[in-house]
């Protein structure tokens, strides 16, 4: 029953039929006896393997785990301590990682536990256990996300101190567009990432790129074969170039050893809807996540943890090219600002979970704001809480009033929608007593689209020619009535303050 070739080229047979010992077998390679055989036995450790391809042990490792880190990534940079403190693993993602799976029990009635970062915690704490090895796992996934918004969204997600591997679920609705769109949205979130940690003098984190399956894929199960997204075939190359400056970039690619027609036969061993994990799902995908960094970590060297760290992250240049393509012109300053670590990029939105406070921060301050039920592209659930719920703009016999305490602010951006979720047309924007108009506003284009930011105006501070002060007031109402319009969220991009 081996494969070969491409997944959607091959027969994917009805069965996984295999069993080994260690993921990957390298003399005198072994940490501590809990990462060894027994524990990376995958035909046992998984929920129900019936879903799985037919495929040998290689072909099911290389279609799985189609890139790696290098052995004893976690070790090598993070060093001797980390036998000594937790090990932060951060989760962004989707509604497919935010949302707890349907019917997933729980041995602390708490529904949170059908999320697959509450599955691999618990795998962690086993370990523990046996091991000493204390890792963390914080899922600030949000629900109807996607790459360009996650990336500009980074201060209300990430604690720089606090990220040691970062895991990104390409998430389901980064589903449209061609193959170098999607390449395009990974590059962006990856030069957001170095400017971001590079703000504060950090290296980028052990970086691992989860990749499930399709959007609806429910309804495509009966014309594929596997739910394979072949990541690589936009990713690869860009991965390498980067692992070439020194990052540690893994890929998980779930949905290439999925078995399309048991799926279709039993939903529930993989899906409770047309895209999100059922518990077996969860626990499924938490077993893939686990297996791939246990295995880092049993290749490290027995004697690694007595000797000193033997191995060092590669520099990191302190400057990267912004990506090469053509964005148009009017959007190149901006494009430059927001991948220099000598700018700030600081967000407000009351969209969960977040670091931040939703109505005050360090750089904002929102005046009484009220918080209305304005899902953005999200489906309606009761348990949803996620991406429910906006700031609401009145109309302009009353405004939204936000302080932002930056001096040297370039850049403000807003996602806008209405109650048919769609960009907010009508709205008066003052900034430092000056109303804007709407040569002072860019919209977004076809070249930077609402559907891949959210946000769908950008003003160039710069242009304005206002003053700027230690406190600036921006204020937002709508001119027309029988309107429901809310902030989803705001960007301000500022410069380096000395």
């Amino acid at each position: 029953g081996n494969m070969s070739g491409k997944a959607h080229h091959t027969k994917c047979l009805t069965a996984l039929f295999f069993s080994y010992v260690v993921l990957y077998s390298q003399p005198n390679f072994i940490l501590t006896p809990s990462f060894i055989a027994g524990s990376l036995d995958i035909i046992n450790s998984y929920p129900d393997n019936s879903i799985f391809c037919n495929l040998s042990k290689n072909d099911f490792l290389k279609k799985l785990y189609p890139k790696q880190w290098k052995p004893c990534t976690i070790f090598r940079t993070i060093g001797n301590v980390a036998m000594e403190r937790i090990i932060h693993i951060v989760l962004l993602g989707g509604s497919a990682s935010s949302r707890p799976a349907n019917r997933c029990p729980s041995p602390f009635n708490n529904s949170i536990d059908g999320r697959y970062s509450n599955q691999l915690q618990q795998l962690f704490d086993v370990e523990h256990i046996k091991t000493g090895l204390n890792f963390t796992v914080h899922n600030m996934a949000q629900g109807s996300t996607n790459t360009i918004t996650s990336a500009l969204m980074l201060d209300q997600l990430l604690d720089v101190s606090n990220t040691d591997v970062l895991v990104w679920e390409f998430s389901i609705n980064d589903h449209w567009g061609v193959l170098e769109e999607k390449r395009k949205k990974i590059d962006f979130w990856l030069k957001r990432i170095h400017a971001f940690f590079g703000r504060t003098g950090a290296k980028p984190p052990s970086i691992i790129f989860l990749f499930l399956w399709d959007f609806r894929v429910r309804i495509k199960l009966k014309h594929i074969e596997t739910l394979d997204m072949q990541p690589l075939t936009y990713l690869g190359a860009l991965v390498d170039s980067y692992e070439s400056l020194g990052w540690d970039i893994s890929v998980v690619n779930v949905g290439a050893v999925i078995n399309s027609t048991i799926i279709d036969q039993k939903r529930h061993l993989l899906l409770d809807d047309g895209h999100h994990p059922s518990c077996v799902g969860v626990k499924t995908i938490a077993r893939m996540l686990f297996d791939s960094i246990a295995s880092d970590i049993s290749q490290c060297p027995t004697n690694f943890l007595y000797h000193g760290n033997q191995y060092r992250h590669h520099n990191i240049p302190k400057t990267m090219n912004v990506l090469n393509e053509h964005i148009g012109p009017e959007w190149e300053p901006l494009w430059i600002d927001l991948f220099q670590s000598s700018s700030a990029i600081n967000t407000i939105s009351s969209w969960e979970p977040h670091i931040l406070a939703p109505k005050a921060s360090s750089v904002f301050n929102l005046q009484h704001p009220n918080l209305i039920f304005l899902p953005s592209k999200a489906i309606s659930r009761p348990e949803r809480k996620d991406r429910k719920y906006a700031f609401f703009v009145p109309a302009c016999n009353e405004s939204l009033s936000i302080s932002i305490s930056k001096r040297h602010i370039k850049w403000i951006g807003l996602a806008l929608t209405n109650s048919q979720m769609k960009p907010a047309k009508t709205i008066r924007i003052m900034f430092n007593s000056r109303e804007l108009t709407k040569t002072d506003i860019q919209s977004s284009t076809t070249k930077w689209s609402v559907e891949d930011s959210y946000v769908n105006y950008w003003i160039d501070i710069n242009k304005l020619y206002v003053p700027l002060r230690d406190l600036n007031f921006l204020s937002l109402c709508h001119t027309l009535k029988n309107t429901t319009t809310g902030l989803h969220f705001m960007v301000a991009v500022s410069t380096n303050e000395t």
